[in-house]
């Protein structure tokens, strides 16, 4: 970040600001994007170099060293990948087989570890985390621990075994595939095609047996698949050809052709601690999705963005660029919220805990009529859509039902709404592939752990940016590395200036900062608005959603959009007062085109010192 102190810039109350669509992929919250792997050939294994992120770790440090567990795989399979979502979770993603699931990184296994114990003169199994491996075979994969360790070189005591050794036993699919080895708890899921009910039915005779029939087929969280339940023949379980007394898992796509089951036992398989306070079946099972042609899953360049404090993650193709929203840096409608963006179009989720007093989105709508336009699914509930048009032109898309109203998911309550901020509003038409990448982006909405613990103010919120501090009026900010700092005197404007592109700069900040005595300040907001609403109409422009209030750096603020007039840019001012000083914050679009993740980035990291 270069300082310079002149440059030929006009020292206006509101200056140009350009964000490029180019400038979309500087900010990236909680995301990975999702890139080929190794293949997992039956043993645990050591990635190459180049890979992103480990597919089989070492193991874990434990009581007894795990040597000799590393062994070489073979070379990285286009059909496979797994993606590194978050500490906690990846993602693998099969192409040959159709299908993606998540699954934890660890799991507490009863041989996960051993300790000798000295009273007794024997090694002892003890639980432990181990990492979590995928194995594939011809028409199945397992999901199951990358070792565990085996007691040898037993001698019997009084009736009582006792164990000389304690060696880590890699686990590998032959190991999976021999009913007589030893295996901690495991997931297999077994694929298989099927083109009707009638060879649904046989596919649930012979797995569980010939007294088995389908039941219900229930609508699963992913579109057009099916949970399938099985109905036994109603005998007694020694008599009974049909012996369930566990859990089994039957996801049924019919339109592929293809059913993929699991069975889940009578106890968790994936504990995340030793006390088994924390499991991870169900997640596991709530994020499986057949890989539909046409949707993300289906490969692409995809990343995942997770929200750790509230518990939900979502994927989004990589030409969309993502920003978190809150009320601790800067609230406007849908007040707590995820903005996914791709040029001027932006996708809002809003969301909130239940009856948590937390806004999720304005109610304000822009001209035009409301049409219903079917249903999106989000976490197995078919979610109603609306679609604003005018002229013949859809211009907006809201989910649930309109107005501020939550879509209740999994304890969580969610808004979204899809719009395209473009200032010529008679241009505005929301593409049918853009309304189907939204759609897509909801659905693959799920819910996974909360830690409670926030996401903002990470280090990798801002890569690609750094801290901008003004020591005079004890403010800080983040900037794009690229930026230039433009500033006669720092006590009063400073602007953040990028690279020139056609001969314009790429984006352009600028913040302007004047003292305000305490009786003008009690109606500032107010004549504000009143002054803009009637600038406005004298220029012949609509006032409607020019003018929005908010939080910035926990202050309350104001938004004033000014249209494109004559031959000059759209832009937005923000205007807050901290301690006796009015802050605007001036951010314009070049071309009419507006970087709405970058803004909110650049807004949203605006703290100051305690005084």
């Amino acid at each position: 970040m270069n300082s310079k102190s002149s440059r030929g810039i006009t020292c206006a109350l509101f200056v140009a600001v350009v964000l490029l669509a180019t400038a979309c992929g500087t900010l990236q919250i909680d995301t990975e994007p999702i890139v080929s792997e190794t293949e997992v050939a039956g043993s645990a294994a050591e990635v190459s170099p180049d890979a992103m992120d480990e597919v089989t770790p070492v193991p874990v440090e434990a009581s007894v060293e795990a040597a000799n567990v590393e062994e070489e795989i073979e070379p990285p399979s286009k059909d496979l990948e797994i993606t590194d979502l978050d500490e906690t979770w990846n993602l693998f993603t099969d192409y040959r087989l159709g299908f993606s699931i998540r699954f934890p990184k660890e799991m507490v296994t009863f041989r996960g570890s051993c300790t000798w114990n000295e009273d007794e003169g024997s090694f002892r199994p003890e639980l432990a985390p181990v990492p979590v491996q995928v194995f594939e075979d011809t028409d199945a994969v397992y999901i199951a621990a990358e070792y565990y360790y085996e007691l040898t070189g037993e001698r019997q005591d009084g009736g009582r075994s006792y164990y000389d050794e304690c060696n880590p036993v890699t686990n590998s699919l032959e190991l999976l595939q021999d009913p007589d080895a030893f295996k901690e708890p495991y997931w297999k899921l077994v694929v298989e095609d099927i083109h009707d009910d009638a060879e649904l039915d046989s596919f649930i005779k012979e797995r569980y047996g010939p007294g088995c029939s389908v039941g219900e087929q229930l609508p699963s969280v992913q579109d057009g698949v099916y949970d399938v339940k099985i109905q036994s023949d109603g005998k007694d379980l020694a008599e009974s050809q049909c012996p369930l007394n566990y859990v089994t898992v039957v996801k049924y796509f019919p339109e592929g052709n293809k059913v993929v089951a699991w069975d889940r036992g009578q106890a968790n398989y994936f504990p995340a601690d030793t006390d088994y306070s924390v499991v991870h079946d169900q997640e596991m099972e709530d994020s499986f999705r057949f890989l539909i042609e046409g949707s993300m899953e289906t490969g692409g360049d995809l990343l995942s963005y997770s929200n750790s404090e509230y518990g939900f993650t979502l994927h989004y193709p990589s030409t969309w660029a993502v920003a978190e929203v809150n009320e601790a840096n800067f609230v406007g409608p849908g007040s707590r919220s995820v903005q996914l963006s791709q040029g001027t179009v932006t996708l809002a989720i809003g969301y909130r805990r239940a009856g948590e007093e937390v806004a999720l989105g304005g109610s304000g709508a822009p001209a035009g009529d409301f049409e219903a336009r079917g249903t999106t699914r989000m976490l197995g509930q078919d979610v109603e859509r609306y679609v604003i048009v005018y002229e013949g032109k859809d211009k907006v898309v809201m989910y649930g039902e309109p107005g501020p109203g939550a879509i209740a998911l999994g304890g969580l309550e969610f808004s979204a709404r899809l719009s395209d901020f473009n200032p010529d509003y008679d241009s505005v038409e929301l593409s049918q592939k853009i309304q189907d990448e939204a759609d897509m982006i909801l659905s693959s909405l799920a819910i996974i752990e909360a830690t409670g613990a926030s996401n903002s103010g990470a280090d990798n919120d801002y890569r690609g940016w750094q801290p901008y501090t003004n020591e005079q009026l004890g403010y800080s900010l983040m900037v794009p590395d690229a930026a230039e700092v433009m500033s006669l005197d720092p006590s009063q404007r400073v602007a953040f200036i990028g690279p020139e592109v056609d001969g314009k700069p790429q984006f352009q900040f600028m913040v302007v900062h004047y003292d305000i005595d305490a009786a003008e300040a009690n109606n500032f907001m107010q004549d504000l608005s009143e002054g803009h609403r009637a600038f406005l109409e004298s220029m012949g422009k609509t006032a409607e959603g020019q003018v929005e209030e908010m939080v910035i750096a926990g202050e309350p603020a104001i938004k004033l959009s000014f249209p494109a007039i004559n031959e000059s840019d759209p832009r937005d001012d923000y205007f807050f007062v901290h301690d006796g000083k009015v802050f605007t914050f001036s951010i314009s679009h070049f071309g009419g085109v507006e970087n709405q993740a970058l803004n909110n980035s650049f807004l949203q990291s605006i703290t100051f010192e305690q005084s």
